[in-house]
């Protein structure tokens, strides 16, 4: 946790974030965090700022190890990151292409079947467009965060297609939950 901490800091450094917003990008629990940022901060490595009610955290661009632990950060977890982030989004891509091949072929043959395939097509769609951004989605409520993401960051422009990857969910779910429950009728649009 240590590492992707301070790549996303030293991938930022000017850029301060606050515990549940660091949660949110890492994925780690807010504790956990916390505690790294104690730590830190008692070596002044990070400093704290209170704006309201909400503690920033940020880098102290003067501590004198700053330079050479950005040095290591970026020989190491930097490319190591780049490199992770470049095969996630293209497994993600390729995935959400055999996804939709597979729902194209399936869609006479099961409707539910094809149903799935595209949803998860879209899915990995999503977890690409995340990851490219730095992003990964909290597991609770994961495919929830993921339609969220996609409608904050594509914005008006993909409103009607959010709204179909946002029922095409719900409907994923309760297939899933309630079997007797169709998840291919009535789609938006």
């Amino acid at each position: 946790m240590t590492q992707d901490l301070l790549t996303l800091y030293f991938n930022n450094t000017n850029k301060k974030y606050y515990l549940r917003e660091l949660e949110r990008i890492l994925g780690y629990s807010a504790g956990n965090i916390r505690r790294e940022l104690q730590k830190l901060s008692e070596d002044n490595f990070f400093l704290k700022e209170k704006i309201g009610n909400l503690i920033f955290y940020k880098l102290n661009g003067n501590h004198p190890l700053y330079a050479e632990i950005k040095n290591i950060i970026n020989k190491t977890a930097g490319i190591t990151e780049k490199i992770k982030t470049s095969l996630f989004k293209v497994t993600y891509i390729e995935t959400a292409e055999k996804d939709l091949n597979t729902a194209k072929r399936n869609i006479d043959i099961d409707e539910e079947c094809a149903f799935t395939y595209a949803y998860n097509s879209m899915l990995h769609c999503g977890l690409a467009l995340m990851n490219s951004q730095g992003y990964r989605p909290k597991h609770a409520e994961k495919h929830k965060n993921i339609v969220r993401f996609c409608d904050s960051f594509l914005g008006n422009d993909f409103s009607d297609l959010i709204i179909i990857y946002n029922y095409m969910r719900k409907s994923r779910h309760k297939f899933l939950y309630e079997p007797d429950v169709p998840c291919t009728k009535n789609v938006p649009g």
